[in-house]
């Protein structure tokens, strides 16, 4: 799994959702936004977007390597994952 970091949350889930034919009979959406909450983060605010890299919602294909990130707890203050 990476991490899509963005501020356009809704552009990004289209391209993924038309990408992997959703909505459909498996799910209705690829998935809910999530924001980096850590406002010591020059990001903070930006949506979060889980990118599977293997399986049937594998969608890393649709992105440069380098727009993608691994997780980081940092996105949210201390004590305060997801």
């Amino acid at each position: 799994m990476k991490y899509l970091i963005t501020e356009d949350f809704n552009a990004n889930l289209a391209k993924i959702q038309t990408a992997l034919g959703l909505p459909s009979a498996d799910a209705t959406t690829y998935c809910t936004p999530q924001t980096v909450t850590n406002e010591n983060r020059p990001d903070f605010g930006s949506f979060i977007i889980p990118i599977k890299t293997a399986g049937k919602w594998k969608c890393d294909d649709l992105y440069d390597a380098s727009e993608l990130d691994d997780y980081d707890p940092d996105w949210y203050p201390p004590n305060q994952f997801p």
